[in-house]
C-alpha cells in the first residue's frame, strides 16, 4: 500500500512539474514575443527619424559650404560677403518637412494598428 501512495504521489508530482514546465515556456515565448515586437517598433521609429534627419539635412543643406565669393576674398585677403538665403525659402522648407513628418506619423500609427490586430488574432487562436 505505500507504494501505491509513493506512486501516485509521485505522478501528481509529475503533473504539476509538467504544469509549471509549460506554464514556464509560455511566459518565455510572451516575453519573445513582447521583446520582438518592441524591437520592430524601435527598429522602424529609428529609420523614420533617420530618414526625417536626412530629409532635413538635405533640404537645410546640411553643413554651411563656402561659397565662391568666400574663397576668392581669403586669395585676395578681402573681407567676406555673408550670402543670405532668401526669407522665402525657410517657411516653404518648414512646411515640407512638416508635411515629411505628417506622413512618417501616419505610417507609423498604420504600423501599430496592424501590429495590433495580428497579435489579437494570435491571441484567439
Amino acid at each position: 500500500m505505500p507504494e501505491d501512495i509513493l506512486s501516485y504521489k509521485k505522478k501528481e508530482l509529475q503533473k504539476t512539474s509538467e504544469g509549471y514546465k509549460h506554464a514556464i515556456e509560455e511566459q518565455i515565448k510572451e516575453g519573445y514575443r513582447t521583446t520582438e515586437r518592441v524591437g520592430k517598433v524601435v527598429l522602424i521609429t529609428g529609420a523614420i527619424l533617420l530618414g526625417g534627419y536626412t530629409i532635413l539635412k538635405l533640404i537645410s543643406g546640411g553643413k554651411k559650404k563656402k561659397t565662391k565669393i568666400q574663397l576668392a576674398s581669403r586669395l585676395f585677403n578681402q573681407e567676406t560677403i555673408p550670402v543670405q538665403e532668401s526669407s522665402l525659402s525657410q517657411p516653404i522648407k518648414e512646411q515640407i518637412v512638416l508635411f515629411l513628418v505628417s506622413i512618417a506619423i501616419k505610417k507609423l500609427k498604420n504600423f501599430f494598428e496592424e501590429a495590433e490586430s495580428k497579435n489579437e488574432s494570435k491571441d484567439l487562436s
